[in-house]
């Protein structure tokens, strides 16, 4: 994760048959950093 931090909020899916959401991020210097998975 960035050494700056990041926070994600309000995250939005409009269906009820979601078992996973997975969120990846890119830095703004061009590094991906590994996916953040989770349960709805």
């Amino acid at each position: 994760m960035p050494s700056e931090g990041v926070v994600v909020h309000d995250v939005k899916v409009p269906s009820n048959n979601v078992e996973e959401i997975m969120v990846s991020f890119t830095t703004v210097s061009g590094d991906h950093i590994p996916p953040v998975r989770g349960k709805p």
